[in-house]
């Protein structure tokens, strides 16, 4: 390996705050983890009566005092991937207070504000999709859904105008094939090939209707029938978002709905796709709920919560992988301006902690580490150090 790039730090900065260099590594430090050489015991590093007899070491990198890299110099944490599955159907034209009063702001109306303010403080690296339901043709199957009506193949400093554009141009009608939308929503996602967090947002009014549910209703006046096919919808919409929550990378599904969306539904939809408000909610909160009385308030928090929850745990490396040693790569995580700092341990089990994501180009925090990271407070900070051998849990 290149002696200029093992001993070279990327900085990761997760705020505008600069850190601090990581401690000289010795093989005690870690936290407790073992250490992998990449085939062998670490201890000649701290010795000196064997700091270079090994090929993936270099004497003038690992020395007698546990010295590692010692070059600072910037990386990217990778953006975020969004897909917006907003319900436009016709219910969402009823005002947004519950009332019946003419000239009230209507549930749509709401949330088009709510959306664009929650694009206008979006990073212009994050790439946003949109998707409505119903679509505008084929809305009663998978067709018009395979496609958003906007796509994440550029990023939102390009693409924000025409998002903004097509949500204050839709208007509501029609029913609410969230069925035939979400398993559409999911595979799309799952084919995209950028880095970075990859989130569906969900926003909906009402229960799932009877449209690839599997089980047409001829009557529409036949409320069991109905009954029974919004359940299978619901199985079908269940089933496709624990499938993105499955997949690698991983897929998560945010529900934001009101009470006539089913609350015992939805917190299931968050439950699925691994977005849970927080841990041990009930199983009808686990969701976030935008109350009939205070709609607008319970939107944009929401809207608010979901922008900072999805930002990526992902961190690009500066390096080819084909050439950098990957048992020769550590993280150093300082917590907050000032906070003591710690190596991670590199976990292939994602349980909690780091490993690389598919192409060796980037690596993913995973678990508490993750949620940890994602809140960040001032000054935090993630480093990429090579050059020492990889701590691993032990």
């Amino acid at each position: 390996m290149n002696i200029a790039l093992r001993s070279c730090v990327l900085a990761a900065s997760l705020c505008a705050v600069a850190c601090s260099d990581p401690p000289r590594f010795t093989p005690s430090d870690g936290g407790g983890g073992g250490v992998d050489g990449g085939g062998g015991g670490g201890n000649d590093a701290a010795s000196g009566t064997d700091a270079g007899s090994r090929a993936d070491r270099d004497p003038s990198m690992i020395g007698p005092d546990g010295g590692c890299a010692t070059q600072n110099s910037p990386t990217m944490r990778a953006p975020v991937n969004m897909l917006l599955v907003v319900d436009r159907s016709g219910s969402m034209s009823e005002c947004a207070d519950g009332s019946s009063r003419s000239g009230c702001e209507s549930k749509w109306s709401v949330t088009q504000v709510g959306l664009e303010r929650m694009l206008m403080g979006l990073e212009d690296q994050a790439r946003v999709g949109l998707l409505f339901f119903p679509a505008s043709s084929n809305a009663s199957t998978a067709d018009g859904y395979r496609m958003p009506v906007i796509g994440l193949n550029q990023t939102l400093r390009d693409t924000r105008t025409a998002l903004v554009a097509a949500i204050r141009a839709a208007r509501p009608n029609g029913n609410t094939p969230m069925a035939c939308a979400m398993p559409q929503a999911v595979t799309y996602m799952q084919n995209i090939t950028d880095m970075g967090s990859r989130n569906i947002m969900l926003i909906t009014d009402g229960s799932p209707t009877d449209e690839c549910s599997g089980m047409p209703c001829a009557n529409p006046f036949d409320f069991a029938c109905l009954m029974n096919a919004s359940l299978a919808s619901q199985s079908t919409i269940l089933a496709s978002v624990a499938r993105g929550a499955r997949s690698m990378p991983q897929i998560r599904t945010f529900a934001l709905g009101t009470p006539d969306a089913a609350p015992s539904f939805m917190s299931s939809v968050a439950l699925n796709g691994g977005t849970a408000r927080m841990a041990g909610c009930e199983p009808r909160s686990c969701h976030y709920t935008l109350g009939t009385a205070d709609f607008e308030r319970d939107l944009n928090m929401a809207l608010d919560s979901v922008r900072d929850r999805a930002a990526t745990c992902e961190f690009i490396l500066q390096v080819d992988p084909m050439t950098a040693d990957p048992n020769l790569i550590n993280v150093y995580y300082t917590p907050m301006s000032g906070g003591a700092g710690r190596y991670i341990p590199r976990d292939t089990t994602h349980m909690n902690g780091w490993d690389y994501a598919p192409g060796g180009r980037s690596i993913v925090f995973y678990g508490m580490l993750c949620d940890e990271v994602r809140a960040g407070n001032a000054g935090s900070s993630v480093q990429i150090v090579y050059g020492c051998p990889t701590i691993i849990p032990g």
